[in-house]
């Protein structure tokens, strides 16, 4: 009687027949071979994020997240949050309505927009065009030069920020002037394009310090002319022709506009 001695890749049956092996024992060819942790990292790491079934990156720019929408991620626009624009530093500069620089001194009335002065808009909010009166300047390009009703010209002050990205912005503004007498007041409030919004400030001749007022602003679209999505401070209301504020307004006025959603 002769027996047959069967082996796989050397590895001899057991007293049953059976025979054990493991990948070890089987070799690979070039169309079967093993997955090992090194060559699946090497493998995601050459893989775009597109080639998931679930991920669709045509028209894909710099700045855009993946946002999922109908079961599917795709890129898109997602607005930056507390983005920051703050007008004010503090600087001692001469108010322009003190007279101190080009013509008339320029009375304080219901519906005059109240300047801020600073050199630096600070950062974030994207496009952003600033008093919008002056078209050499309102595309944010040159130093700023604002040149109003009154005929005066004197950089670095402020009277309205526009043009802002669609979304939605926390709006401060303090504002600080000097006022001839105890019983004098100026009121105060933050327009959006050209109307009323947000409570009434007071700041009264008992004080030298500034007051705030503060609202949420929403812009639903996106601005189109430089007039459009607009934030300005604007007096509606005071006891008297207040001049000769000389340096109170850029030491201790500010706006600040913080983009939240």
């Amino acid at each position: 009687m002769s027996h047959n001695k069967i082996q796989v890749n050397s590895v001899n049956p057991d007293g049953s027949g059976n025979i054990s092996i493991t990948t070890d024992n089987v070799p690979e060819t070039a169309t079967n071979e093993y997955y090992t942790p090194a060559r699946i990292d090497t493998k995601i790491a050459a893989t775009n994020i597109d080639a998931f079934a679930d991920v669709n990156t045509a028209g894909a720019a710099d700045g855009n997240a993946l946002v999922l929408s109908s079961g599917t991620w795709a890129p898109a626009t997602v607005a930056a949050t507390a983005d920051v624009s703050m007008i004010g530093n503090g600087s001692t500069q001469a108010y322009p309505w003190t007279g101190a620089v080009g013509t008339a001194n320029e009375a304080y009335s219901a519906g005059k927009q109240i300047e801020f002065y600073s050199l630096n808009l600070g950062i974030g909010l994207g496009s952003i065009k600033y008093d919008v009166r002056n078209a050499g300047t309102s595309d944010g390009t040159s130093a700023w030069t604002l040149t109003d009703s009154a005929s005066y010209v004197s950089a670095g002050w402020v009277r309205a920020i526009s043009y802002l990205p669609a979304g939605t912005y926390v709006v401060t503004a303090g504002v600080g002037i000097i006022l001839p007498a105890s019983g004098s007041y100026l009121d105060f409030r933050i327009y959006v394009n050209g109307s009323v919004f947000g409570s009434l400030s007071r700041i009264g001749g008992d004080t030298g310090f500034p007051r705030e007022t503060t609202c949420l602003v929403n812009f639903a679209s996106a601005p189109v002319a430089a007039t459009d999505n607009q934030i300005d401070i604007r007096a509606v209301g005071s006891s008297a022709d207040l001049t000769g504020q000389a340096n109170a307004q850029s030491e201790r006025g500010f706006l600040q506009i913080m983009r939240v959603a």
